[in-house]
């Protein structure tokens, strides 16, 4: 008997359905209340990775950011094919509301999102990825980290949140070169350990701190020399990065002032930045 092409596609069509929900399946359980990923799955190469623990077993139930050290992995020197960051979570039976939680390594910001809720007789966990190759120019030096994911653990509020995060580098396939990345990696926050900065006006101290301490020390004509000064110019090989590798949805975008966009060459009135996000910029020479 001889099957025709048609009926051929077709067969392969529906075995590839099967497959795919087979797989949806094995993740999900209908009537389930744990939490469904919907983010697209990030690719990885099929190069062994050399593993980085960040932190692992973080348990998350005051207010106080959490430090970790970081080196890079010396069984994988760059230039890397790929680096993910992975990390997974998850919450306790019990009440709780949903809860910032942000990664940072030094300055820069390598992960923002929010927690799932819990419920009563039901405890959640996730898993979460992001692509973190661009960054690669933060990653080749040791220095310190901080995850924090603030959370109020008390009679009322009972839900405690456990974390755990590591770094993937993968080394390039063989007769293949790694990717171009920036050779730059810029954070805009707090300060050297992280955290995140308000972006209301031009009035708003740590953003003109920032632009300062980043990009100029010399004063404006005009003003004095403890004013900080705006930068006018950025390497014409720069990108900015209007978001965080990831954004929660409790952190809705602002446009950013209008009087802040000549400062950033490239910028739109329509440009915007998460209101309690730190963005990066990243350059490549």
């Amino acid at each position: 008997m001889t099957i025709s092409q048609p009926t051929k596609f077709a067969i392969t069509i529906f075995s590839l359905l099967i497959l795919l929900s087979a797989a949806a399946t094995a993740q999900l359980k209908v009537g389930s209340g744990n939490t469904a990923t919907a983010d697209p799955p990030v690719p990885h190469p099929h190069t062994t990775p050399c593993t980085v623990v960040l932190f692992k077993g973080f348990i998350f139930n005051n207010f106080n950011a959490q430090s970790f050290p970081y080196a890079p992995p010396a069984a994988c020197p760059g230039p890397w094919g790929a680096v993910v960051l992975t990390a997974d979570f998850s919450i306790s039976a019990g009440i709780q509301y949903d809860r910032t939680a942000n990664i940072w390594l030094g300055p820069t910001n390598i992960y923002f999102g929010t927690t799932a809720e819990d419920q009563p007789n039901e405890g959640r966990s996730w898993h979460i990825e992001r692509d973190l190759t661009d960054y690669s120019a933060i990653l080749t030096t040791a220095q310190q980290g901080t995850v924090d994911l603030g959370n109020l653990v008390n009679q009322t509020y009972t839900g405690v949140i456990h974390g755990s995060a590591s770094l993937l580098f993968y080394p390039p396939a063989p007769q293949h070169t790694a990717p171009r990345v920036p050779d730059q990696v810029i954070g805009f926050s707090a300060g050297p350990t992280g955290g995140t900065v308000g972006l209301g006006s031009t009035s708003s101290l740590p953003i003109s701190l920032l632009f300062s301490l980043t990009f100029s020390r010399k004063a404006s004509p005009g003003t004095s020399s403890g004013t900080p000064a705006f930068p006018t110019t950025l390497p014409v090989n720069s990108k900015a990065a209007a978001e965080p590798p990831s954004v929660s949805q409790k952190s809705p975008s602002t446009a950013i002032p209008p009087e802040l966009l000549p400062s950033i060459p490239g910028s739109t009135p329509a440009a915007s930045i998460p209101s309690s996000g730190s963005p990066s910029l990243a350059s490549r020479h």
